[in-house]
């Protein structure tokens, strides 16, 4: 795909992050956010294929400015060379081994070189896209290792599994490789959807895993299918901390939620809710100032008795 990309970029406290790429996000669909390690200063890069309005981007930075109580940051917007950024992405991809879980393109692939030990049996292919997820950014691998977690600790889902916010759909397809329950996969954007059903069918998992364009908890495909014996969300600490109740409703006693998409600062904000709802936090995993909080609902009457999965299939 050959297009003209603008690209924005700007430097904010990373714990003020969120509110920027949230005002921004209108604009720049595709965005990240790399936290200094030492300078607790957020870098946020944000793409379109477009050029924005006049004075649109300028409106959105002084509001976010304005909500956090700070000076509006200076920005540079630029048009990148016309190139194949599929076929440029594509190029630059960097194999992530996270715990057992092997993401690699079609350049990398383990078998042939050896790059896959045997022990580590979970090898993922992914391809380019604009849609978020190739196991590089901090909240990707922090909710790999979340899962290769349970998968280590031999603590199977009780249920379904929710992917909410699938992006391409690497961590359900991590979710389906490392077990054998049915997987509902959502995202809003059409995109991010079209990409996870082609990654999901490259890597033999369509037969556990269905795709579908929805309204997160709202939507008619997850209510059906749940309640859920695991909930895997990488989204933003705002929505996380929304959407809580949401969350304890779906997920059924003895199940786990794998929460990410929060720095370090942002962990109280995210679990406070989730702990009122009695939701435990059992693990957390940290890396490059993001943090992925793993809680668990412990059932009623502290029973030890693993309770069997009865949530329904998900259809498309």
């Amino acid at each position: 795909m050959t297009s003209m990309c603008w690209k924005l970029e700007l430097v904010v406290p990373a714990q003020h992050g969120e509110q920027y790429c949230a005002a921004l996000e209108p604009m720049f669909p595709v965005q990240r956010m790399d936290v200094g390690e030492h300078t607790g200063l957020g870098h946020i890069y944000c793409y379109a294929d477009g050029e924005p309005e006049n004075g649109a981007v300028d409106d959105a930075i002084r509001q976010a400015a304005a909500t956090v109580g700070e000076k509006v940051p200076e920005y540079d917007l630029v048009l990148l060379p016309q190139i194949d950024w599929l076929a440029n992405s594509q190029a630059n991809f960097s194999p992530v081994l996270a715990g057992q879980i092997y993401i690699h393109d079609n350049d990398h692939r383990p078998h042939g070189g050896g790059k896959l030990k045997s022990r580590r049996p979970a090898a993922i292919e992914i391809t380019a896209s604009v849609a978020f997820g190739t196991g590089g950014h901090s909240t990707t691998y922090g909710c790999l290792m979340a899962l290769d977690r349970l998968a280590q600790q031999r603590i199977p889902p009780p249920g379904p599994i929710l992917d909410m916010g699938c992006g391409t759909g690497i961590l359900a397809i991590a979710a389906a490789k490392l077990f054998s329950q049915p997987i509902l996969a959502t995202d809003i954007d059409p995109i991010a959807v079209e990409t996870a059903r082609d990654n999901i069918y490259r890597n033999g998992t369509a037969g556990q895993i269905v795709a579908v364009q929805g309204p997160g908890y709202a939507g008619a495909q997850v209510r059906r299918a749940g309640p859920y014996g695991l909930i895997i969300a990488n989204i933003m600490a705002g929505p996380l901390a929304d959407m809580a109740s949401d969350l304890d409703r779906h997920l059924m006693p003895g199940g786990r939620a794998v929460l990410s998409g929060l720095l370090v600062d942002q962990e109280r904000q995210v679990l406070a809710p989730h702990l009122h709802r009695k939701l435990a936090l059992e693990a957390r995993v940290i890396h490059d100032g993001w943090t992925t909080l793993i809680l668990h609902k412990k059932r009623r009457g502290g029973g030890r008795h693993r309770l069997r999965g009865r949530g329904r299939t998900p259809s498309a």
